[in-house]
């Protein structure tokens, strides 16, 4: 009864989480290991300079982020 609901709930979590913990660890990979095969899903060197590189490839990113969050909090209010 209630352990094969809680089971199912952690599975169904477990499986809508993982697209975002896949996202958030292939941020720390360089684009080698990005689209090596076979797929790894911890880093093997994680690379926290990906987060600095992107601010000076593109410096108008911080905008775009908030620019984003404006544009989803406002939906978010209206809907």
């Amino acid at each position: 009864g209630k352990v094969g609901m809680y089971a199912f709930i952690i599975v169904f979590v477990l499986i809508i989480l993982l697209p975002f913990v896949w996202l958030l660890l292939g941020s720390f990979k360089s684009m080698r290991e990005l689209t090596v095969l076979p797929l790894h899903l911890f880093p093997s060197e994680w690379r926290w300079d990906n987060y600095a590189e992107v601010f000076e490839v593109q410096p108008n990113f911080g905008w775009y982020i908030v620019n984003s969050l404006l544009s989803a909090g406002l939906a978010t209010i209206l809907i």
